[in-house]
């Protein structure tokens, strides 16, 4: 198990190196939040999603390594059971569904409190029924939350954003009868 979790440690490390530190982060983002402002601005699109694409391969394939470690043996269905809990770790730990925010560090967290949850309901006596309640009440309120603060963000800059004033030949141009 501490070779499982210190590989673990060394991919967040370098996950958030990647996200923080790098270009393909920052286009990894860019990408998240909208696309088509990505090719206006001229980058490469596909070609940073076939980066991306290539880069998650590579990860659910050292998560199957480290499955295989922590098992002791190798079964291809292995992790059918882990997909609802990861998108809720990645969820209660910040990361926007629509893409543009998100952390390798915050999805640690997340994935650190459904490890904790159970265990902790388990110690004071939860029923098995209850704990799974528990569990999906919890996902649904890390999803209501991203989505309530998606959109205050969203709504705060568009009434922060100030307003743009034409410039004086925009001003010429339309006294003299032109489009504005």
């Amino acid at each position: 198990m501490p070779f499982v979790a210190l590989g673990i440690i060394v991919i967040i490390i370098i996950a958030w190196m990647l996200f923080k530190r790098s270009r393909l982060g920052l286009y990894m983002f860019a990408l998240g939040a909208d696309p088509e402002a990505l090719h206006l601005s001229g980058l490469p699109v596909k070609k940073i999603q076939l980066k991306i694409f290539v880069l998650a391969g590579a990860l659910y394939g050292l998560a199957g390594v480290f499955m295989s470690a922590s098992l002791g043996s190798g079964d291809g269905n292995a992790a059918d059971s882990f997909l609802l809990t990861t998108f809720a770790a990645a969820a209660i730990g910040g990361t926007a569904f629509v893409g543009g925010r998100g952390s390798a560090v915050g999805t640690l967290f997340g994935a650190l409190t459904l490890l904790a949850i159970p265990k902790v309901l388990f110690v004071i006596g939860v029923s098995d029924w209850t704990q799974k309640v528990a569990f999906g009440l919890l996902v649904l309120l890390a999803v209501v939350a991203g989505a309530f603060s998606s959109l205050r963000k969203d709504r705060e800059q568009l009434l922060v954003a100030p307003y743009s004033t034409p410039t004086e030949g925009e001003l010429s141009t339309a006294t003299k009868g032109g489009n504005a």
